[in-house]
């Protein structure tokens, strides 16, 4: 999941050229293949003509003839690009401004002046969440459609390979897979990265930046102490809704403050999967049992 088939291609958009430049040195060294744009018509047309040719849009927020925010919104109202991580890059860090950007559906934030290590970080972060999306949705696309007609189905998994491979599944059984299986992935590994494996914020943000995230949960996942533990994910479809369940066996967690967009984490490398699963993947969230279980549910229309 974690390796890259092809280059990532990323798509810096700032009416500055000394910023575009700061870009392409921050980012020379990760092998992107970056294209720039100095104005948001400008990227909007790149965009629009080639939506499957960028894998990260880094938008500046603040530029002539049209805004990063009203390129943002086309992008969300796209088929294609609503996908496509977008890093919001600005001069205030106003929380109101923050937090409207992500609310749009920028994932990441970035302040200037930059700084390398956060600016490659997060990049990083954001192309890392691309590369699985699109593995997923490749995914997606070879199950049967008839998981579908499934009423009711209990799973349990223990590995991150087990579990992309039963988020992709699972997500087929709702009315948009691709907007299911991101919430699925995110609120799957948080059962065992932070349940199981017992990772704290902090170790997260630490092994993110080692690029070591993976190998440090599985690792800790084979230990006797973890290898007999398992994710209980049990789905249940009526003509009314989907819901599923995921309880892990931690310790839980302090679950409440990640259901919602903080504007103290805009600019980390992780720590909004929660929130972008309870805003743009299900219709409600509910977390149970310390932070053990999490229910997921999507409203049917009849």
């Amino acid at each position: 999941m974690s390796k890259q088939l092809e280059p990532v291609s990323v798509l810096a958009v700032d009416d500055e050229d000394y910023n575009l430049m700061i870009i392409e040195e921050f980012l020379h060294d990760d092998g992107y293949v970056i294209t720039t744009a100095s104005d948001g018509e400008e990227a909007w047309a790149l965009l629009e003509a080639s939506p499957n040719d960028f894998d990260v849009v880094l938008l500046d927020r603040m530029m002539p003839k049209m805004e990063g925010m009203e390129v943002l919104r086309r992008m969300k109202a796209h088929p294609v690009l609503q996908y496509v991580p977008t890093i919001l890059q600005t001069a205030s860090a106003k929380n109101e401004q923050i937090i409207e950007g992500i609310e749009a559906g920028a994932y990441y934030y970035i302040t200037k002046p930059y700084k390398e290590d956060m600016f490659r970080s997060v990049v990083r972060a954001a192309v890392a969440d691309r590369v699985r999306f699109k593995k997923l949705a490749q995914d997606i696309a070879e199950y049967p459609s008839t998981i579908s007609l499934l009423e009711r189905g209990q799973f349990h998994f223990s590995t991150i390979k087990e579990c992309y491979s039963l988020a992709s599944l699972l997500s087929c059984a709702f009315p948009s897979p691709t907007d299911a299986v991101t919430g699925l992935t995110e609120l799957m590994l948080n059962a065992l990265e932070f349940g199981h494996a017992g990772l704290s914020y902090d170790d997260k943000t630490r092994l993110i930046d080692e690029q070591k995230l993976h190998a440090h949960v599985a690792a800790k996942l084979a230990t006797e102490e973890h290898r007999d533990k398992s994710v209980k994910v049990i789905l249940n479809r009526t003509d009314a809704e989907v819901v599923v369940s995921i309880e892990d066996q931690g310790n839980g967690f302090d679950w409440q403050k990640y259901i919602v967009f903080s504007a103290d984490r805009a600019t980390d490398n992780h720590g909004r999967g929660i929130a972008t699963a309870n805003l743009m993947s299900f219709d409600k969230l509910t977390y149970a049992n310390e932070g053990r279980k999490v229910i997921a549910k999507v409203f049917l229309q009849s």
